[in-house]
């Protein structure tokens, strides 16, 4: 296509690659970012090298064509040199016309294959991967929750002075609560996995664990804030589990789902003994909701700057 074709109000040739606006588009088919838009150059560099060149104009075949015709038009009786020469006009403005439409085709057909080298030289996002990472964070996940958060609740109950029964209220209280917040995201999430709640969810175990290690022992402050992070913690488990579930390949999903369940266990002994070990330094029990504040926020840390991209592009695919 040449070069100064230009469509529609904007002024732009949606054809042209290299600078155009089709170049935005490869880039993101790429992945994105700076290394999405060196792929895209590489792209449109593939496609113009596989497709022919675009045809230039000859000087001498547009001179052949129209002084042929002009000779001929000279020949016809009554014609004058300047009637002959006008009327050989439209033989060289249709040899220009057919240059040009050859061009604008081969640009065309450069566009569909640039977009193909775009996408496969997209990095592929492995499910693998992915699903190695999401059974890491709900195994950690369910180190702060199940293997470290349940047994400082248990301690409750000579932190506060309060019965037996009530102790067991506020640690079922825990599991309430977080199945509570599993059904909300999951009516949140509809028929859509949504990796966009893991974030919210730590943000919403991350304040209330702290807020436990920090504020003096009250049963109404306890209940509250065991509530407010069980609730948030079923919005980091909903999209884990759905992941899983929708990452694990048919003919593997049993063998994913045992590694799953088995691995949710090793998380849970881990969390029991690292709340041994605190509690054998003199760590106080509700001090150690400082620790799970801590590693919430780490995971937090570790969705937003390694794992957001990986786990957003796997659904979406």
């Amino acid at each position: 296509m040449a070069q100064d074709e230009v469509f529609g109000g904007s002024g732009t040739n949606p054809y042209l690659l290299e600078g155009g606006s089709l170049q935005s588009l490869l880039t993101q088919l790429a992945g994105g970012g700076t290394e999405g838009e060196k792929r895209a150059l590489a792209a449109i560099a593939g496609a113009q090298a596989l497709s022919p060149a675009t045809e230039k104009v000859d000087p001498a075949q547009l001179a052949i064509r129209f002084f042929s015709q002009m000779g001929a038009n000279a020949a016809k009786p009554g014609s004058t040199a300047l009637s002959a020469a006008a009327e050989a006009l439209p033989t060289a403005a249709d040899y220009l016309a057919q240059v040009n439409k050859r061009n604008r085709e081969l640009e065309r057909a450069r566009g569909p294959l640039a977009v193909q080298l775009a996408t496969a030289l997209k990095p592929p996002t492995t499910g693998t991967t992915t699903l190695k990472s999401v059974i890491l964070v709900w195994s950690f996940f369910y180190l702060v929750v199940a293997g470290i958060a349940i047994l400082i609740i248990a301690d409750y109950k000579e932190l506060l002075d309060i019965s037996a029964t009530k102790t067991a209220l506020l640690m079922a209280l825990l599991g309430i609560s977080t199945g509570i917040g599993d059904y909300v995201a999951g009516r949140i999430s509809g028929h859509r996995v949504r990796p966009a709640l893991i974030p919210l969810g730590a943000i919403g175990t991350t304040i209330p664990f702290l807020l436990l290690g920090l504020i003096p022992n009250s049963f109404i402050a306890v209940t509250a804030l065991l509530a407010a992070g069980g609730f948030m913690a079923g919005f980091v488990m909903v999209p884990l589990q759905t992941m899983v579930q929708q990452l694990a390949g048919e003919e593997k999903r049993g063998q994913i789902l045992g590694l799953w369940n088995c691995l949710s266990f090793v998380g849970i002994i881990f969390g029991n003994f690292l709340f041994i070990g605190l509690k054998q330094i003199g760590v106080q029990s509700n001090r150690i909701f400082i620790v799970c504040a801590v590693l919430t926020a780490l995971l937090l840390i570790a969705y937003q700057f390694r794992l957001k991209d990986q786990f957003t592009e796997a659904v979406r695919d």
